[in-house]
Order: structure tokens, then sequence, then C-alpha cells
């Protein structure tokens, strides 16, 4: 099947249309995330009563519970020998490990990439 520029045009309009929903969520979302889920009138509105624009988010709160959580989890193995003749054995594992997460210089995901993609 030979492919051209108009069969993956139509390609990319149909699925683009398809998910429109689902970045109208994401949109929304990420406005909730950041409080802006209140139109000018609205903000106007709590201002004039002396209420801050600020409310629980829940987004937020569970954001905070997924990076804690993620803080937590062990990203490093480490070999326990079982008996002491495997003392040796879990040691050398030990340091062909190391040496391997040296060699690959694995990146660690800080909590804002968690949190902010």
């Amino acid at each position: 099947m030979k492919t051209d520029i108009q069969s993956l045009q139509d390609y990319f309009e149909s699925w683009y249309s398809i998910n429109q929903t689902s970045r109208e969520e994401v949109n929304l979302v990420m406005d909730m995330y950041h409080n802006r889920q209140w139109s000018r009138e609205q903000v106007w509105e709590l201002e004039g009563r002396g209420q801050p624009k600020e409310t629980f988010n829940i987004i937020k709160s569970l954001t905070r519970t997924l990076v804690g959580y993620y803080s937590t989890v062990v990203n490093k193995a480490q070999v326990e020998p079982t008996t002491y003749n495997d003392i040796t054995k879990a040691t050398m594992l030990n340091d062909i490990m190391k040496k391997e997460y040296d060699r690959t210089d694995f990146d660690i995901v800080d909590d804002d990439i968690k949190t902010y993609g």
C-alpha cells in the first residue's frame, strides 16, 4: 500500500477530531490543577466577599500524594547474601550492578518532571 500526503492528512484530521474531547479534558484538568477554573466574574465575586481564589484542590492533593509515593519507591537494587558462603557472590553482584548503573548513567526523575510532565 502506497502512502501519499493526502491520505496522511486525512488520517491525521480524523484522529485529531476523534481525540478532541480528550484534549479538552486535559486542558480542563490542567486549569483545575492551577486553580484557573474560576471565570472572571466568579473571581470578582470571591474578591468582593474577601474570599481567597485558592480553594481545596483535589487534583493537587492527589498529585502530591503520587509524588510522595514515587519519591519513596526504591530505585536501586542490592543483593543480600542468604548464607555465609554467599557473601562473596553478593558482593561481586553488587559491584557489577554498581558498575552498570555508573556505565549507563541512569537519569533520576525529579519531582518537577513527575508533576509537570
